[in-house]
Formats: C-alpha cells, sequence, structure tokens
C-alpha cells in the first residue's frame, strides 16, 4: 500500500473538527498564506477559506482532501502528523474502554 493509499484510509476516520483543525494548523505552517495552503492542498482558494470559516458558506475537507491536506503536513511536519493522529486512536479508544 503507498502512502498516499494510506493517508486516503486513514482520512476515513477523521473527525470534522479536527479536519478543520489539520486545515488551520498546515494554514500556520505556511504563514497564514491562502495561496500556499490552497496549492500544498490541491484545492481552491475558494474551497479554503470555506474550511477555514472565512466565509459565510462554511463546510469541512472529505476524505480525499484530507487525504492531500494529510500529505501536504507530512511532508513539512511528519512527525507532528503521528502524533496528531496517535492522539486521536488515544481519543477513540478512551471512548471504546467507556463501553
Amino acid at each position: 500500500m503507498s502512502r498516499r493509499e494510506v493517508f486516503i484510509e486513514i482520512a476515513k476516520y477523521i473527525p470534522d473538527e479536527t479536519r478543520r483543525d489539520l486545515v488551520r494548523r498546515l494554514f500556520e505552517i505556511n504563514e497564514r498564506s491562502i495561496k500556499q495552503t490552497a496549492q500544498d492542498m490541491k484545492t481552491s482558494r475558494i474551497q479554503l477559506y470555506r474550511y477555514l470559516g472565512f466565509s459565510k458558506r462554511k463546510n469541512y475537507p472529505s476524505d480525499s482532501v484530507t487525504a492531500r491536506l494529510l500529505e501536504a503536513l507530512y511532508a513539512k511536519h511528519p512527525k507532528e502528523v503521528v502524533h496528531i493522529l496517535r492522539e486521536q486512536v488515544a481519543r477513540l479508544n478512551r471512548l471504546i474502554d467507556q463501553l
């Protein structure tokens, strides 16, 4: 399985708010550059504004966009992406333990 395929699979399990947090993190890494962040995510600037909540119409990245987002973040800060994903796993494990 390629790294891209792994990111696609992981993206399926990431909650909406975490997706938005990841977009904000990439935005901060790119020194708040809309253009660079949109290029990294391979999405339009208009759509990025929606993901960031800068427009009236807000929405969350799809699985495929989230996979591209993870890929871009991983290219810039691999350890941070792994840490964020491990935090998500730990959070899910705590919820499962409550069953």
